[in-house]
């Protein structure tokens, strides 16, 4: 621990001195508190980034995971934007004529969503990099595809027990008392009952 003295005023100058000449509010921020906590760990620059992310998280709490995942699948998806990744898949899809108009365009924003059920904020980041630049092309709204998007994320999510919504909404169930509450939770369980009888 350092005595209060003329470098308390560090962190605070050093996030508006990077506001200022970056424009970038949010890295300004964590500039200054990464410093705040390297000053506090006795200047290791290491142990103020942990003590930064631990600060960050003790003061979000449990949203702070949340927060961490999507910023961390959200900056993923831009780098591969940046390096040109989901122009090269755009192309192909183009190429190949899978995507050659504003039906087939809406399809695949349908289709992506409805695939990638891993998480609900990776579907709609994923789903809406890809379908972005065919919906702009072939003069489809964003509003439609923000519509198609948020229809087929969270939605699907929700119906897959292997994911973290699935895990949430059995703990609920059980919370509540509901016996073999995977059997009653499982939609695709009870369809091969349906479909095949009791013996599954």
């Amino acid at each position: 621990m350092i005595d209060p003295n003329w470098t308390s005023l560090l962190p605070p100058v050093l996030a508006i001195v990077l506001a200022i000449w970056t424009k970038q509010v949010y890295l300004s921020l964590a500039g200054g508190l990464w410093l705040a906590w390297t000053m506090l760990s006795e200047w290791n620059p290491l142990s103020g980034i942990a003590a930064s992310i631990q600060g960050a998280v003790d003061v979000l709490g449990s949203d702070a995971q949340v927060i961490l995942f999507t910023l961390v699948i959200g900056a993923l998806i831009a780098t591969v934007e940046a390096s040109g990744g989901v122009r090269g898949f755009v192309r192909f899809l183009e190429r190949n004529k899978w995507v050659d108009s504003a039906k087939k365009s809406q399809l695949l924003a349908w289709a992506t969503g409805m695939v990638i059920f891993i998480e609900s904020n990776i579907t709609v980041l994923v789903a809406g990099s890809v379908a972005r630049p065919l919906f702009d092309r072939y003069k489809s709204s964003r509003e439609k595809l923000a519509y198609i998007i948020d229809s087929t994320s969270a939605p699907i999510c929700i119906l897959i027990p292997m994911n973290a919504w699935g895990a949430y909404n059995l703990g609920i169930l059980e919370g509540l008392g509901v016996e073999n509450a995977l059997m009653v939770y499982n939609y695709w369980q009870i369809g091969f009952r349906v479909v095949f009888g009791q013996r599954f």
